[in-house]
C-alpha cells in the first residue's frame, strides 16, 4: 500500500480510484462498492479531492442487476436508498479493461481472482482482507445462500472496509 500511496503523493494526484472485484459483480463487489462509498461519505479520506469506487467481475459475464438478497441486505440493514441501487450496472473486466488502468487499488474478494487480474496490474491487485488485515483469506461467496448469509458477508465487507479505509488515512497522513 506504501509504495502506492507515496506514487500518488509524488505525482500531485488529488483522486483516489478504487476498483472491487469478485466472480460476478453481482453480490460481493457491488456490496464492498456501496459500502465503501457510504463509508467515506461519513469519513472521507484526507488529502484526496474525490474517490472513485467502481466495481466489477472476473469470471462470470452477468449482464443484469444485483442480486437480490444483497440489494435488501444493502437497503435493510445499512439504509442505501433504492436509487442508488438502481444506479449499479454490472461490469466485466474482458469487455473493457479501463478500470484495471484507471485504477489505483485492484481489490478482489478471493486469491483466486487476482490470478484473473491482467499482469501489468497485479502489482496493484491484493485481496480486501490483506488490504485490512495484512493477511490472504478470501470474503465468502454468499451466492445461493439465504438473506442470513448475504447479511454475514456484508458484515465482514464492511469491517475489512473501516479496516483497510483506516489504515490508508494513517498512510496518508504520514
Amino acid at each position: 500500500m506504501e509504495p502506492i500511496l507515496q506514487n500518488i503523493k509524488n505525482n500531485g494526484q488529488k483522486t483516489l480510484y478504487l476498483f472491487f472485484i469478485c466472480s460476478g459483480n453481482i453480490c460481493r463487489s457491488p456490496m464492498a462498492e456501496i459500502l465503501c462509498e457510504q463509508i467515506l461519505e461519513r469519513e472521507p479520506l484526507p488529502y484526496f479531492e474525490a474517490v472513485i469506487v467502481k466495481s466489477g467481475a472476473v469470471v462470470y459475464h452477468w449482464t443484469g442487476s444485483m442480486d437480490n438478497y444483497a440489494e435488501t441486505v444493502l437497503k435493510k440493514y445499512y439504509d442505501v436508498p433504492q436509487t442508488r441501487l438502481n444506479q449499479f450496472n454490472s461490469y466485466h473486466i474482458d469487455r473493457d479493461p479501463t478500470r484495471c488502468q484507471e485504477a489505483d487499488f485492484i481489490i478482489t474478494m478471493e486469491a483466486f481472482h487476482v490470478r484473473h487480474i491482467p499482469p501489468q496490474f497485479r502489482s496493484k491487485t491484493f485481496t480486501l482482507c490483506e488490504l485490512a488485515t495484512g493477511t490472504i483469506r478470501d470474503v465468502d461467496d454468499p451466492y445461493g445462500g439465504n438473506l442470513a448469509t448475504y447479511k454475514t458477508t456484508a458484515e465482514e465487507i464492511y469491517n475489512y472496509l473501516q479496516l483497510f479505509l483506516n489504515k490508508l488515512r494513517n498512510e496518508i497522513i504520514k
